[in-house]
């Protein structure tokens, strides 16, 4: 929502990222995917000037990148379509300034984490601490502190 129709150069850099994106996608190649996938994030929150939420990723950073393998590695269901196709109506409602439609999509594609984790969680239980929903919950309320300490998702 704070990126939403800022400038004209944001919504280039973005479609940037999410034409790599696609390119990592068609090849496969997955150390790509990541790479684009938190660069196109990482771009979102400097647009919008929430350095503090950029230290609160960089800190998760080795649990997210985690996560990250672990979907790509052992989840036949993480659809890597899906993740771009969720960049690109991000990318195109902040390009058209849709604050509306970027704050939703952006809040969607953050939240569709949730249900992977917990699929994931069950099929391969040896991958997380016995403290999961703590855990899972904590970061969850990370996010939900932070959209309410700006007053909007970064998108």
């Amino acid at each position: 929502q704070l990126v939403a129709g800022r400038s004209k150069r944001e919504p280039e850099v973005l479609a940037s990222c999410v034409t790599e994106l696609a390119e990592s996608v068609e090849s496969g190649n997955d150390s790509s995917f990541q790479a684009c996938d938190r660069r196109f994030h990482r771009q979102i929150m400097q647009i919008a000037n929430l350095e503090k939420i950029h230290e609160v990723v960089e800190g998760l950073r080795g649990q997210t990148d985690r996560m990250r393998w672990a979907h790509m590695t052992y989840l036949a269901s993480y659809d890597r379509l899906e993740v771009l196709e969720q960049h690109g109506e991000i990318a195109n409602a902040i390009a058209t300034g849709d604050v509306e439609v970027a704050g939703s999509a952006m809040q969607a594609h953050i939240l569709s984490v949730f249900p992977r984790v917990g699929h994931l969680a069950r099929m391969r239980p040896e991958l997380f601490s016995k403290n999961l929903r703590v855990e899972f919950s904590r970061h969850r309320d990370d996010w939900r502190h932070l959209e309410r300490a700006t007053g909007a998702s970064p998108a």
